[in-house]
């Protein structure tokens, strides 16, 4: 028996039942396939509600909304439950382009959401929009100005004692921002981040920092350079009262005795660091006139020194009064 004249025939009869009405055997088998995967979807499928998809909105380039948040809305979706279960919200996302006509001053916008706005993964679809169905969109016209920047540090009082900030400069000195006209006539300056102080820093220094922007306003650049000024802080005090001493200079003659008009005591105001005027007695200022030489009797205006210890750190600001009358007299 010839076996492979019968395997023959058989393809052969195969081929042209395949090949009688092919078209519509075609769109059958397209159509069986399809209900397939649909039932397949259907009976896989899932509903659920996804919360926090976000709404992004494009505004006209002179226009800007006083709350600069994403709005994001709940909204009820249904697809496959394979795709759900990787399902962000971010994926459904919906960006909605606000005209320029539909602004109207001091009024708010109203802007109704439905689930054609929203983009959708294959095989996922959004049915409805839940909460909120409606977003109430406060509009106003976009300014534009340069504003200085200010410091902020972390706190003054960690630095090392008797040191102080003097300045603070910054590169650019100012930066330009953007936002409701509203919000940016609330703001003279831009604060920085906090610039941290130690006891470390006894020296001016240069410190990259970020800008603190307010919200709902946008600037640039975001980072400049602060140029801080360290210097030892100077306190002042004032000792009131303490007496004058007379001094005798070579060539005074030895015939003339002195005096003071009236009895002299003076009022001193010193400067230094903190700890150096802590530490400073009223014994320690030696305040001092000078008898004038060569002199006749007579009163004669002299003006008052004080001595203070050589690296003491103090230095004498004023002395009041400053100047005294001194009486000679010759000896009897």
């Amino acid at each position: 028996m010839n076996f492979t004249g019968v395997a023959g025939t058989g393809l052969h009869r195969i081929y042209r039942l395949i090949r009688r009405d092919f078209l519509r055997k075609a769109i059958a088998l397209f159509f069986a396939v399809l209900i397939y995967f649909y039932i397949d979807s259907q009976l896989n499928s899932e509903t659920r509600n996804i919360a926090g998809v976000p709404v992004e909105l494009e505004l006209p380039p002179r226009l800007v909304a006083v709350d600069s948040s994403i709005p994001e809305v709940t909204v009820r979706i249904r697809g496959d439950a394979r795709r759900l279960a990787n399902l962000r919200p971010y994926d459904l996302r919906a960006r909605i382009r606000i005209p320029a006509e539909s602004y109207l001053p001091g009024m708010p916008l109203t802007l109704e959401l439905h689930p054609g706005q929203f983009r959708t993964p294959p095989g996922i679809t959004i049915t409805e929009v839940l909460e909120p169905r409606t977003l109430t969109l406060q509009l106003e016209p976009r300014r534009t100005v340069k504003l200085p920047i200010r410091p902020r540090f972390d706190s003054l009082s960690n630095l090392a004692t008797d040191y102080a900030v003097e300045k603070v400069s910054f590169v650019p000195a100012e930066v330009q921002v953007s936002g409701p006209a509203s919000t940016i006539k609330l703001y003279s300056a831009v604060y920085t981040e906090p610039i941290p102080l130690d006891q470390q820093v006894t020296e001016s220094f240069e410190y990259p920092v970020n800008l603190d922007y307010p919200p709902g306003i946008t600037g640039s650049p975001k980072r400049v350079t602060a140029q801080i000024t360290i210097r030892r802080s100077m306190v002042t005090r004032t000792f009131p009262e303490i007496p004058v001493q007379v001094l005798a200079v070579p060539g005074t003659s030895s015939r003339l005795w002195s005096r003071l008009l009236p009895e002299a005591r003076v009022r001193i105001t010193v400067a230094g660091p903190l700890e150096k005027i802590n530490a400073l007695r009223t014994t320690d200022l030696h305040p001092y006139v000078e008898l004038p030489t060569g002199g006749k009797p007579g009163d004669y205006p002299v003006p008052v020194g004080c001595y203070l210890r050589p690296g003491s750190g103090v230095e004498v600001r004023t002395i009041e009064p400053d100047k005294l009358t001194i009486q000679l007299r010759e000896e009897e």
